[in-house]
């Protein structure tokens, strides 16, 4: 009775490894097929991610340029009797800031994703990595 026991567990442990070997080849096939796809869906969102960033950072330099030179024009110099000068100023500065900060960055990704899409993939995986392994030293 005992060996009758055994012998079942053998074979029913041999099914279970075959099923699960099958599974295993077939979640493997399944993400090589879906990889193409995830990594082309991906730099398209990361691609219109930039591109809604660089169309929100025009607007607001549109708005600050209209703002520079609003404060720069003889009528308003002559109501506020020449202190926006300094609201002129800081507009350029912020202009200036802006465009370094989150216009140049944008442009860059989204070039980057449309001439060389492996090596932004690259870059992002890789600075993933760095940030997890600051986090987790």
């Amino acid at each position: 009775m005992l060996v009758d026991i055994l012998t079942g567990a053998k074979e029913a442990s041999s099914e279970i490894y075959g099923a699960s070997k099958i599974s295993v080849i077939k979640a493997i096939d399944f993400a090589q097929e879906q990889s193409p796809l995830v990594v082309q869906e991906f730099l398209a969102w990361k691609f219109a991610q930039a591109t809604i960033f660089t169309a929100t950072t025009v607007i607001a330099l549109i708005v600050i340029t209209f703002l520079i030179k609003k404060c720069f024009s003889d009528k308003w110099v002559e109501k506020t009797e020449g202190a926006s000068n300094m609201f002129g100023l800081f507009g350029i500065i912020l202009w200036m800031v802006i465009v370094s900060c989150k216009l140049a960055p944008n442009v860059e990704q989204m070039v980057k994703i449309k001439a060389a899409p492996r090596v932004y993939v690259i870059e992002w995986v890789s600075d993933l990595i760095k940030s997890n392994n600051r986090r987790n030293p």
